[in-house]
């Protein structure tokens, strides 16, 4: 099915199965703003992931940042 929570699952999948452009583009359809905060931060962490293991490292070095400066994961704002 189309929600976001299988999306966040199937990228989950492809990201392990060494997919990474793929898992990034399904990363980047899933509606964040309907997730729970620490799913958001996990979304956001996966395509700087993605990011990074396709060589796109400036890309990745700001989706890493917009992670750590993020208020959505409760283990990063203690």
């Amino acid at each position: 099915d189309g929600t976001d929570e299988s999306k966040l699952k199937a990228g989950a999948n492809f990201f392990k199965g060494n997919e990474f452009e793929v898992a990034r583009l399904v990363f980047t359809q899933i509606n964040a703003a309907g997730l729970p905060r620490e799913d958001r931060a996990f979304v956001k962490y996966m395509i700087a992931c993605c990011q990074r293991r396709l060589g796109r490292l400036a890309e990745a070095e700001a989706a890493f940042r917009e992670v750590a400066n993020s208020d959505d994961d409760e283990f990063h704002k203690n």
